[in-house]
């Protein structure tokens, strides 16, 4: 997976790579890779400690149901386990508390993210790598990613669908199942010249459902001249809508059709996602 100097930078800038990571990082990738990813945990119990001592379950329960699309209450708690890997990296880094939208008013800021509250009120305390990785993964839109090269066990190279930019990714064991052409729901954190997933859907789409995310693609580049960032933070709706329809037709049970032949007996035919 060497890149070449004139080849786009691994790591997602949109520069040629002689231009950006080339001759500026300090030290190798995949030390950078080791750090990131142990910060990136080591954060995560941080901020789930100071959500759990500020704020309590009342927060975590109108989160989930945002990031759920508002099921019925009844079926919230189940739905809300399957995603765990999608929606606490959402809710800390991108969920913000709008008292307007709820009926129950939290002692909560509005408008800012468990994460920049965290680094507001302790970035004295706070390593610097972490200070750079709350920066980078705050407010970042999730998207779909398709795999467009993979070097099992090292990592593979992800493409974000609806702005057609690559970022080489360095993962372990996803890069062990992942094939090219598969595509995740995740979002791509780089720090320090290296790139991360913080939160990745537990499911590998087809790429059968490719054709779905072409037509939303349409539907932004209709109204907005260039997709950036900020195009798929104000679809964040619609792109979760279509992630959770996905997840919900690839997880149901087949439907069992009864066709009856002359020559043969009744045969069961498994639908797909035609």
């Amino acid at each position: 997976m060497k890149t070449l100097r004139n080849a786009a930078c691994p790591c997602g800038s949109g520069q040629q790579y002689k231009k950006c990571c080339m001759g500026k990082a300090e030290q190798p990738l995949e030390l950078a890779w080791y750090r990131l990813r142990n910060a990136n945990d080591s954060l995560a119990n941080e901020l789930l400690t100071f959500y759990k001592t500020r704020f309590g379950v009342p927060a975590l329960v109108i989160a989930a149901a945002e990031f759920l699309l508002w099921p019925e209450q009844e079926e919230l708690d189940g739905l809300i386990e399957d995603h765990m890997r999608l929606f606490m990296p959402w809710f800390l880094f991108n969920w913000v508390y709008e008292p307007d939208d709820t009926a129950e008013k939290l002692d909560i800021p509005a408008g800012i993210t468990i994460a920049q509250l965290y680094l507001s009120e302790k970035e004295q305390q706070i390593d610097g790598l972490k200070v750079r990785l709350i920066a980078s993964a705050a407010r970042k839109p999730f998207s779909f990613l398709e795999v467009t090269a993979c070097a099992a066990g090292r990592g593979f190279t992800l493409e974000e669908l609806f702005t057609g930019r690559p970022t080489r990714v360095m993962e372990r064991a996803g890069s062990r199942m992942a094939q090219i052409g598969d595509i995740l729901m995740g979002r791509i954190v780089t720090v320090d010249h290296a790139s991360l997933l913080v939160g990745c859907s537990s499911i590998i789409i087809p790429h059968s459902w490719k054709p779905k995310m072409t037509d939303l693609r349409k539907q932004m580049k209709e109204e907005f001249s260039q997709i950036t960032e900020e195009t798929l933070q104000f679809y964040d709706i619609q792109i979760r809508e279509l992630y959770l329809e996905i997840y919900d037709r690839m997880l149901q049970p087949p439907k069992l059709v009864n066709r009856p032949n002359r020559h043969k007996p009744e045969q069961l035919d498994l639908f797909g996602d035609d």
